[in-house]
């Protein structure tokens, strides 16, 4: 071997760490990025043994709330309150209420509001703990992705 074929394999050693280095930086570390579509599911809990009528009125607030959060940009909303009857045309293994005290709010923002989905998901929590201490809520998984990497848990409380 000569002197230059000497340096052929640390050099080439040398330039495959650098850019794998770069890349990894450039790239990112997600295998499944957030996306941010505007969407969110926020699951409503008022004290155990609440009555049906009480926890609507709490979603109410919770829903203009939330709109006055985004500046009045709630594109569409659809929730339930309380517990599926069995006439209702979805199954309790997709709707998780427990009881009368609990509601499932999904929330789409129009297209013209741009948000970071975790600011926006923080600054809810604050202003829902603010006007209503006794509720819990808790963000859940809205996209597949999310759903995925979750394994069915929620996301965030």
């Amino acid at each position: 071997m000569d002197a230059q074929q000497k340096w052929i394999i640390p050099v080439y050693l040398v330039a495959v760490i650098v850019l794998a280095g770069i890349g990894f930086v450039i790239i990112g570390k997600d295998m499944m990025p957030k996306l941010n579509n505007g969407q969110f599911l926020i699951r409503i809990k008022a004290p155990d043994g609440t009555r049906l009528e009480r926890t609507e009125d709490k979603f109410k607030q919770v829903l203009n709330i939330i709109d006055k959060t985004v500046d009045h940009h709630v594109e569409i909303s659809s929730g339930y309150v309380g517990i599926i009857p069995s006439s209702y045309g979805s199954s309790n293994l997709y709707i998780f209420n427990t009881g009368t005290h609990e509601a499932v709010l999904q929330v789409k923002l129009d297209e013209s509001y741009h948000v970071n989905m975790d600011v926006l998901k923080d600054a809810l929590r604050k202003n829902i703990a603010y006007a209503m201490p006794d509720l819990r809520i808790t963000f859940e998984p809205i996209d597949m992705t999310e759903k995925i990497m979750s394994q069915g848990r929620c996301h965030t409380n």
